[in-house]
Formats: C-alpha cells, structure tokens, sequence
C-alpha cells in the first residue's frame, strides 16, 4: 500500500523537477525596463543656436564654422568690428554683387582679395535670420565647444 503513495511521489517529483523548474532559463537576459533619465542628464552635448543652426544652412558650404579659420570665403570671426555699419550686412548678404559694383571699398576688398568671387546671393534670409547669424558670429568662443554637422566645411 506504501508503493501506490510512494510511486505517486515520484511521478509528482519528476513532473515539478522536469516540467516545471527546467522551463526556467538561466541564461536569458531579464526584461528590459526603460526608466526615463532625468532632463538635466539625458545630453551634456551643446544644442545649436537658431544662428548657428542658420549658418550651418546657409554659410557653412563657403565659411569654415571654425570662425577664425580661412576657406573658401573669409573667416568670419571678429567680422562685426571689420564691416560698416548700418544695413550694409542685409545687402551684402542678399546680393553681394550688388555691393560690389556699388564701388563700396570694403565689399570691393573682399572681392578681391578672393580671386574675384562674390558671395552668392541669399535673399530668402530676412533680417531677422541675418540678426541671428550675426549674434552666433559675435558669441563665438574658439576655445569653447562646436556643434559639429556634417554639412559644415572645416
């Protein structure tokens, strides 16, 4: 009478050892839990600005966005304190051609001094957009951090 008992032990014992604890894998990988990281840590890398963005769109191909560096046009830093004032920077920018057969002496030096080649004309950049652009320029810190892009020339 013990053996019926003992026999339904076992078989009870197999199912639970075999069956049941060898589903468990101890090899897989727990599931992953995503807990979002707090703003301040989620990037440390630096967001580009509406001007710098704006320069990377429209400036980049011909000016190094290292502003102190040559390329195919001038190297921009410190542009601010070399140009005249009022709206010259507007009609240079949208048409710099223009300018230059204006006889204006300073978009006739930059001409010049670039074997003869103007600036190409961007007249969709409002004056707002020029006014970023700019505020980018006179901010630039050449020992400080660069958004870098693709898209920039070195």
């Amino acid at each position: 009478m013990r053996w019926p008992y003992i026999t339904g032990l076992f078989i009870l014992g197999y199912w639970l050892f075999f069956v049941v604890f060898d589903s468990y894998d101890e090899t897989a990988e727990p599931p992953i839990v995503y807990t979002p990281s707090p703003p301040s840590q989620i990037s440390s890398a630096p967001k580009p600005s509406r001007g710098q963005e704006l320069f990377i769109e429209n400036c980049a191909r011909c000016h190094s966005m290292k502003l102190e560096k040559l390329s195919t046009g001038p190297a921009l830093l410190g542009v601010s304190s070399r140009m005249p004032g009022g709206d010259w920077i507007y009609e240079f920018i949208w048409n710099s051609l223009k300018v230059i057969e204006s006889g204006d002496p300073y978009a006739e030096r930059i001409y010049k001094a670039y074997n003869l080649s103007a600036m190409s004309p961007m007249p969709h950049l409002s004056k707002a957009d020029i006014d970023s652009i700019m505020q980018w320029i006179d901010g630039y810190d050449p020992m400080g951090p660069v958004y870098n892009d693709s898209r920039a020339v070195e």
